[in-house]
Protein backbone atom coordinates (compact mmCIF):
# COMPACT_ATOMS: atom_id res chain seq x y z
CA UNK A 1 0.00 0.00 0.00
CA UNK A 2 2.64 2.61 1.03
CA UNK A 3 4.51 1.93 -2.88
CA UNK A 4 1.32 2.44 -4.29
CA UNK A 5 0.32 5.48 -2.56
CA UNK A 6 3.97 6.77 -3.34
CA UNK A 7 3.56 5.74 -6.88
CA UNK A 8 0.23 8.24 -7.30
CA UNK A 9 1.75 10.86 -5.35
CA UNK A 10 4.72 10.97 -7.78
CA UNK A 11 2.10 11.13 -10.81
CA UNK A 12 -0.19 13.65 -9.05
CA UNK A 13 3.26 16.00 -8.60
CA UNK A 14 4.71 15.07 -12.07
CA UNK A 15 0.79 16.40 -13.39
CA UNK A 16 0.99 19.36 -11.89
CA UNK A 17 4.21 20.15 -12.49
CA UNK A 18 3.60 19.38 -16.33
CA UNK A 19 0.31 22.02 -16.06
CA UNK A 20 2.21 24.36 -14.54
CA UNK A 21 4.77 24.51 -17.04
CA UNK A 22 2.33 24.79 -19.66
CA UNK A 23 0.18 27.52 -18.28
CA UNK A 24 3.22 29.33 -17.42
CA UNK A 25 4.93 29.17 -21.02
CA UNK A 26 1.47 30.46 -22.61
CA UNK A 27 0.84 33.11 -20.03
CA UNK A 28 4.11 34.43 -21.15
CA UNK A 29 3.34 34.19 -25.21
CA UNK A 30 -0.43 35.57 -24.11
CA UNK A 31 1.91 38.30 -22.35
CA UNK A 32 4.53 39.44 -25.58
CA UNK A 33 1.63 39.50 -28.22
CA UNK A 34 -0.92 41.01 -26.43
CA UNK A 35 0.46 44.56 -26.73
CA UNK A 36 0.77 44.91 -30.30
CA UNK A 37 -2.65 42.90 -31.21
CA UNK A 38 -4.84 44.95 -28.87
CA UNK A 39 -3.36 47.99 -31.14
CA UNK A 40 -4.34 46.23 -34.04
CA UNK A 41 -7.54 44.76 -33.12
CA UNK A 42 -9.11 47.56 -30.69
CA UNK A 43 -10.32 49.96 -33.16
CA UNK A 44 -11.98 47.74 -35.43
CA UNK A 45 -13.82 45.89 -32.62
CA UNK A 46 -15.14 48.96 -31.00
CA UNK A 47 -16.76 50.17 -33.86
CA UNK A 48 -18.17 46.52 -34.60
CA UNK A 49 -19.35 46.46 -30.89
CA UNK A 50 -20.34 50.32 -30.51
CA UNK A 51 -20.19 53.08 -28.24
CA UNK A 52 -22.07 50.74 -25.35
CA UNK A 53 -20.03 47.79 -24.93
CA UNK A 54 -16.51 49.42 -25.79
CA UNK A 55 -15.30 48.69 -22.53
CA UNK A 56 -15.28 45.23 -23.31
CA UNK A 57 -13.01 45.20 -25.92
CA UNK A 58 -9.77 44.66 -24.00
CA UNK A 59 -11.00 42.27 -21.72
CA UNK A 60 -12.18 40.00 -25.17
CA UNK A 61 -9.03 40.60 -27.13
CA UNK A 62 -6.85 39.18 -24.07
CA UNK A 63 -9.49 36.17 -23.14
CA UNK A 64 -8.88 35.20 -26.75
CA UNK A 65 -5.03 35.51 -26.94
CA UNK A 66 -5.04 33.51 -23.67
CA UNK A 67 -7.28 30.93 -25.21
CA UNK A 68 -5.23 30.27 -28.00
CA UNK A 69 -2.01 30.69 -26.30
CA UNK A 70 -2.76 27.90 -23.77
CA UNK A 71 -3.82 25.87 -26.86
CA UNK A 72 -0.80 26.66 -28.74
CA UNK A 73 1.35 25.78 -25.58
CA UNK A 74 -0.17 22.67 -24.67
Amino acid sequence: MGSLWAAYLAVLATLRLQFARVAAMALGIAEMVSPPLLKMFSPPLQEALGSDLKHWVPTLITTVINIIAIGFAW
